[in-house]
């Protein structure tokens, strides 16, 4: 099951970066189809609390605008599969995979002549650029699915 689970949630990264979002039947069947395996080997309870982990990780920076619902129900769903308290650990590595994933994407529209020309300037013109830049590319979306299936993978290998 683990490694179906594993293409699933490597679709639905695939699937967020091309459309920006992560499907509402395929959160919400991953949720269901781990509660009912859980359900069936006795850990039910185990995978409910794995899910409540998934959701509540994810809801502030939810709330405060920084990922999507999708990206939220997918770290829900995929807590269930892996039940507590492996829902802590996929936790950690989904958000590590995740810091990678948007340092990586901030580096990719750098511009290092404007950054060099910028430092050089001092302080005040440095960090006066960090700030343009950032306001520029807060309303990029992050295909945060990706790094919950890579900290699934990762999971799953450790």
């Amino acid at each position: 099951m683990e490694w179906g689970v594993l293409a699933v949630v490597c679709w639905a990264g695939f699937y967020d970066m091309k459309y920006k979002k992560v499907p509402n039947w395929l959160t919400y069947g991953l949720l269901v189809a781990a509660l009912c395996f859980h359900g069936v080997t006795g850990s039910v309870s185990m995978s409910l609390v794995g899910a409540v982990l998934g959701f509540v990780w994810f809801l502030i920076p939810y709330l405060l605008g920084g990922m999507g619902a999708g990206d939220v129900k997918l770290l829900a769903a995929t807590g269930a599969v892996v039940a507590w308290p492996g829902a802590l650990n996929l936790v950690l590595y989904s958000s590590i995979a995740g810091g990678v994933l948007v340092i990586a994407l901030a580096f990719k529209g750098i511009d290092y002549q404007s950054f060099w020309l910028a430092l050089a300037g001092g302080p005040r013109v440095f960090f006066k650029s960090i700030w343009r830049s950032g306001r520029e590319h807060r309303k990029e979306k992050v295909p945060y699915a990706l790094s919950i299936a890579v900290g699934y993978a990762i999971y799953l290998l450790l």
